[in-house]
């Protein structure tokens, strides 16, 4: 098997761009077969993502590590500086203070300590047109449950 999540935390992104390219090769190991499937430019994304992974107590969540990477794959196409989103609602993705400011029309989506009371939750949740991320497949239960615990634990900027 490959190294654990704890072991990768903290290696530089050239070092798992050379460990992703190195499984690339090996197209007969499971790892091999799954790495292989990916584009230079996901190789180069999964590199950057893995790199960008910080230590941090067990159990705990981190912004860096579990709750920017989530966003930025699935909220800042829209909610960034020049996004559609960002200009409707002004709530800009791009960092833990936009996230923590929220909206012009709703001032805070998150409610530190409680996931109940977040709006971003409700958003990310609904079950009609209005959800998020709009027009796009909804975030997974696992991505969903990463969030709800960073916001649950306080939505620190860790």
């Amino acid at each position: 098997g490959g190294p654990s999540a704890a072991e990768l935390a903290g290696k530089s992104m050239a070092d798992m761009s050379a460990m992703l390219k190195k499984y690339q090769k090996q197209k007969g190991s499971v790892m091999g077969t799954i790495v292989a499937k990916f584009s230079a430019q996901d190789l180069d994304d999964l590199a950057a993502y893995f790199a960008s992974l910080k230590k941090s107590a067990r159990g705990e969540a981190s912004y860096a590590r579990d709750i920017h990477p989530i966003i930025a794959w699935r909220c800042m196409s829209c909610h960034s500086p020049n996004g559609e989103g960002t200009s409707k609602s002004g709530l800009d993705l791009t960092g833990y203070d936009g996230l923590m400011a929220g909206t012009k029309q709703g001032g805070a989506l998150i409610v530190p300590g409680s996931s109940a009371s977040s709006t971003f939750m409700v958003m990310i949740t609904r079950k009609d047109h209005l959800r998020m991320p709009f027009g796009a497949a909804p975030l997974s239960d696992d991505e969903l449950r990463v969030i709800r615990t960073w916001i649950d634990q306080g939505a620190k900027n860790n």
